[in-house]
């Protein structure tokens, strides 16, 4: 079994830890949380070793990433070589919304770990609006370009 390691030099990253309440959660395979910055960015990062990940794993990304459209939020994931954990990053303005933060991390680790039943086309009400990685946001249809940090 193996423990989430959160880099806690990056901003907010331990007040998400202390809400998400996943300090001493137990996974099949090791994770590691960080921040991102906000410029060129998607608002949730996923990288892994595809060597490394059990048989499911990329239908429970595709769970991921159809939850994460549906709800309007940026999410990229990638598969490559280097280190075997599973990398997730937060962007920058995300970690400003820590309750926000912990449930999306929440979802993503309990995903990937096949811990919940997500369903694609689930939708929540209230989650605020934020500019795609190349700095656009819709809003109420029309693309605006959001301010650099």
């Amino acid at each position: 079994m193996n423990i989430i390691e959160f880099n806690e030099r990056d901003f907010q990253i331990t007040r998400i830890k202390r809400e998400a309440k996943l300090h001493n959660l137990q996974t099949k395979q090791p994770f590691r949380v960080y921040g991102l910055k906000t410029k060129g960015n998607p608002l949730v990062h996923v990288s892994y070793n595809y060597d490394n990940v059990p048989e499911g794993f990329d239908n429970n990304i595709a769970k991921l990433a159809g939850f994460f459209k549906n709800n309007g939020l940026d999410f990229k994931w990638e598969s490559g070589g280097g280190t075997r954990k599973v990398c997730v990053g937060l962007r920058r303005d995300l970690r400003d919304h820590v309750v926000l933060s912990a449930a999306l991390l929440s979802t993503v680790i309990y995903g990937l770990e096949d811990r919940v039943a997500l369903t694609e086309n689930y939708r929540i009400n209230g989650i605020p609006a934020f500019p795609n990685a190349r700095g656009i946001m819709k809003v109420r249809g029309a693309p605006v370009v959001a301010q650099e940090d």
